[in-house]
Parts: structure tokens; C-alpha cells; sequence
């Protein structure tokens, strides 16, 4: 989700088919949505996202269509449990992850960030000087109302970055697809609770780099105000790398999915998180 960092929230395989739905079925609101980052006409990277929302619960599924050796795990929120799970269909596992967990990895990683050596980070010190809004920048001007793109109508914007053109985005309200905006920001919210701290470590020491792909989900789990309210029909934005991020909505409104959509397959191993990653950074426990 942030930009080339949103990696570890866009991840899964395991699209459902409908027609196995039985009478167990239930309706979920779904988003699928392709995002490629390119260099020209060569794609270094693309991914098929898939949304699944159900109350308080989200999963969010990817297939790495290129590189194919990616991996790509799914990322389960339960609302109930206040826990996200990353689940690695290959290895049959899950990591749970909880708030306390987030407050922990914060800890330990803050220092690795601090250490980074000079150019290999951005943080607010080595800003540009010029004044920044609380999205980093970025401001919106509408070009075009009532695009038509595929069988979706949005209104289309120009993306700019301290006044320098970035790109475009064509916006469609939530509404107009079929969903329901405040589900989907009440679930996102509790989630910027859960992952505050471990967000604001990153933040301290990154700073803007984590804006490079605006994204209004991004935006509420970095503590700022989202750029727009909608979401992309399809955005293109220019990196600071010279790549482009080009997002295209693929399908959106209300299907229905089995439960097991929102659990852990039952035969999968589940460790903590703490447990899982603790081993590989400096300062965390010793291994029993």
C-alpha cells in the first residue's frame, strides 16, 4: 500500500468461484483492480488485486503475474479479532499480527531505519525546503467530467506534485460502483490504529517516499488526510525512479463468497508474527 511499499498489503491468491457457492454463500462488497509499474512499454512488475469486504473483515489476494516467481501471500484482516494475518498458500502458513505485535516490530526496526547510510533515505531533514501539505504535496485539477472508460464513467484529474505534472487519475465515487464508502473506511481506519506506530516508524525516516503513489486507503493509514474520495477507474503517476504506476479497475461492486473467504484454511500453521520475524532483526529475543 505504500506505493512500492504497499507490498505486504496486496498480496494472495484464491479468486472463489460463484457458481460453488452453495447455500453457505454471503455477500461481500469486491474490488479487482490490475497495477503494473513500467519503464516505457517494458512492465517490470504486475499484479491482479482482488478486495473482499464483509463487515469488518478484509482480505486482500494478488496474483504476480510478472515476475511469476514473486510471492504473493494473502493479507486477511479480521475486525473482530483485531488481527491481520499474512498467509503463505505455498508453505500452508499464517502470521498473526496484532497491535502489540506492530508496537514491537516498531521498536526493532526504527534503529535499522535510522542506520540506513546517507542517500539510501529522504526522511523530512533532507527535504526539498518548499512547503508540503499534509499529502505530501500532491494536489488535484479537474481536466474532464464523465470520462467513460470501459463500462465505468469517472471524472478525470491531473495529479501534481509541488505544481509539477505527475500524472492522471479518472475518479469514481463509491456509490456509482455499487459499494459502500464508509464500510470500506471503517475497516481501513481500524486497521491505521493497529499499524500506527509501525507506520510513524517508517514515516520518521522515509518520509515522502512513501507518497509516491497516492492512494486515499494509503493516505488514512499514514495519519493524513486522503487526497480524494472514490476510487481510481485509472491512474497513471510518473516515479521519482522514472517508472510509471499505471492502476486499472477491473471489476467492482457486491458478490458472493463462502465464509472460508474471511478465515485461515483450517490445516494452515499460525505463528505470531514477532515469532516468525523476530529472529531476523537485531535486538529481538534469542531463540528458545
Amino acid at each position: 500500500m505504500f506505493g512500492r511499499l504497499t507490498g505486504p498489503w496486496v498480496w494472495a491468491l484464491g479468486f472463489l468461484s460463484v457458481g460453488a457457492l452453495g447455500v453457505q454463500a454471503q455477500e461481500a462488497q469486491y474490488v479487482k483492480t490490475r497495477v503494473a509499474f513500467q519503464a516505457g512499454s517494458q512492465v517490470r512488475s504486475l499484479q491482479v488485486i482482488e478486495v473482499y469486504l464483509s463487515g469488518l473483515s478484509m482480505r486482500i489476494t494478488a496474483e504476480c503475474l510478472k515476475p511469476p516467481e514473486a510471492e504473493c501471500p494473502d493479507s486477511l484482516y479480521l475486525g473482530d479479532e483485531k488481527a491481520l494475518y499474512i498467509i503463505h498458500h505455498p508453505r500452508k502458513l499464517a502470521m498473526k499480527v496484532t497491535k502489540a505485535d506492530m508496537d514491537q516490530l516498531s521498536r526493532w526496526i526504527a534503529p535499522l531505519l535510522q542506520a540506513m547510510p546517507e542517500g539510501g533515505s529522504k526522511g523530512p531533514s533532507q527535504s526539498s525546503g518548499k512547503p508540503t501539505s499534509s499529502d505530501g504535496g500532491w494536489t488535484l485539477r479537474k481536466v474532464r467530467p464523465d470520462v467513460r472508460i470501459g463500462s465505468y464513467k469517472c471524472d478525470e484529474y491531473e495529479l501534481r506534485r509541488r505544481g509539477e505534472l505527475r500524472g492522471t487519475v479518472c475518479i469514481a465515487s463509491y456509490g456509482s460502483l455499487g459499494l459502500d464508502e464508509a464500510a470500506f473506511m471503517a475497516v481501513v481506519q481500524d486497521l491505521a490504529r493497529m499499524t500506527e506506530s509501525l507506520v510513524q516508524a517508517f514515516r520518521q525516516e522515509l518520509g515522502e517516499e512513501m507518497d509516491e503513489v497516492p492512494n486515499p486507503w494509503t493516505a488514512i493509514l499514514q495519519g493524513k488526510q486522503p487526497l480524494y474520495s472514490g476510487l481510481p477507474v485509472r491512474q497513471v503517476v510518473r516515479m521519482a525512479t522514472g517508472e510509471e504506476s499505471v492502476s486499472e479497475l477491473l471489476a467492482a461492486g457486491r458478490r458472493k463468497f463462502t465464509p472460508a473467504t474471511f478465515r485461515v484454511p483450517a490445516d494452515y500453521k499460525v505463528v505470531s508474527v514477532v515469532e516468525a520475524l523476530g529472529q531476523l532483526l537485531p535486538g529481538s529475543p534469542p531463540k528458545p
